[in-house]
């Protein structure tokens, strides 16, 4: 299981410990939470979203499975937002959009604990090259690719 905090710290911490190609070849079940999703995926994807994160950050990732996952994408709204405040980040769909262009496609989660104690799960598993998705309490999957940001659930 891979836990959340800074996913470049995380990959770097990996490197120190030359873990990444036991990562990598692992035959068995693995579970990436927030930044260990990130960190698993074919790109780690930060765009410029709060004080902690200013800029454009793009880095190779395990590249497990050939997709890339960016999480904390709540809202409420059936249509990604121009302009999504979540906690103290704010995601810009264009810097999404931009990213998709030059980067690929990615998925976008949303994974947040409402006021009321319910929680918006969603996942992503893969498993031989196949993605399904799962959700819970109205939560969301997006795929941005091709200029566009498109609910899957």
């Amino acid at each position: 299981m891979l836990l959340g905090g800074n996913p470049f710290q995380l990959k770097e911490l990996c490197v120190e410990l030359d873990l990444i190609n036991a990562l990598q070849d692992y035959n068995g079940l693995m579970v990436g939470l927030s930044a260990g999703a990130m960190f698993m995926s074919k790109y780690i994807i930060i765009t410029p979203c709060s004080e902690e994160y200013p800029d454009f950050q793009v880095e190779e990732g395990l590249n497990l499975d050939g997709i890339s996952i960016y999480p904390h994408n709540n809202t409420e709204e059936e249509e990604y937002p121009q302009r999504l405040v979540a906690g103290d980040e704010t995601y810009v769909r264009n810097d999404l959009l931009k990213v998709a262009a030059e980067y690929g496609e990615f998925y976008l989660i949303q994974d947040h604990l409402r006021e009321s104690g319910a929680t918006d799960v969603s996942l992503i598993k893969v498993s031989d090259g196949r993605v399904e998705y799962y959700t819970e309490n109205q939560g969301k999957i997006w795929k941005v690719m091709d200029g566009k940001v498109t609910k899957l659930v």
